[in-house]
């Protein structure tokens, strides 16, 4: 029965000098060391999308306004892409910006590919992906 609770008591001791060292190392890389100072990244996000409709020349189309924001604490670029469905059709466009840390863009990506004639209107999705 002594034994065991020299036993626990070492094991508890070695597993706080492991925890202990690898909280004090100098070990930089972020991933290992909870201590070190976060690398800046940014983070933009859709903040607002709209959807609207009417003539490009003679053709018939549909503007997705977006607006995105850099909420990151260093500039970054990032994709920001738009998924509209229409009955069966589906198309995807994308633009890629860059935002400096704090920084708001407006933006409109333009689908041409509508029918008129589609009684069944269109949805749509906007989502970013960072870089």
């Amino acid at each position: 029965m002594k034994t065991k609770k020299y036993l626990f008591g070492t094991l508890c001791i070695v597993l706080m000098l492991v925890l202990l060292c690898g909280c004090t190392s100098n070990n930089h890389n972020n991933g290992n060391n909870p201590m070190a100072t976060p690398t800046p990244k940014p983070h933009i996000v859709v903040t607002s999308q709209a959807s609207r409709t009417g003539y490009s020349g003679i053709d018939f189309c549909a503007f997705i306004d977006i607006i995105v924001k850099n909420y990151g604490n260093a500039g970054g670029s990032s994709d920001i892409w738009v998924e509209l469905k229409q009955d069966t059709n589906t198309a995807r466009k994308h633009q890629t910006i860059y935002l400096y840390a704090g920084e708001t863009e407006s933006l409109t990506i333009t689908f041409c590919e509508l029918s008129f004639w589609s009684g069944g209107g269109f949805t749509y999705r906007v989502w970013a992906e960072n870089h």
